[in-house]
């Protein structure tokens, strides 16, 4: 269900930061990345419409996402190494 919310948009916060947990947990970055960035798309709109509560939770949503990014350049670092 957490993905159809995904999908559908959903104007919460939950279903983004369940899925994104979830997704980590289980060392799925790529489906991290895709939530926490459906999640910005949906909380800069939010914002946009002047709902208070938005502001806070893009922030955080875009700090989420920063660190997952930064952990698979990581990963895709530590792999080339042991490539070579």
């Amino acid at each position: 269900m957490y993905e159809e919310n995904v999908a559908e948009g959903f104007k919460g916060n939950h279903p983004y930061d369940r899925l994104a947990t979830i997704y980590k947990n289980e060392n799925d970055l790529d489906n991290e990345i895709r939530v926490l960035e459906k999640a910005i798309v949906v909380y800069e709109i939010i914002t946009i419409e002047d709902r208070l509560e938005g502001l806070p939770k893009l922030f955080r949503f875009k700090n989420r996402l920063e660190k997952a990014l930064e952990t698979k350049k990581q990963l895709a670092k530590q792999k080339k190494a042991k490539l070579k």
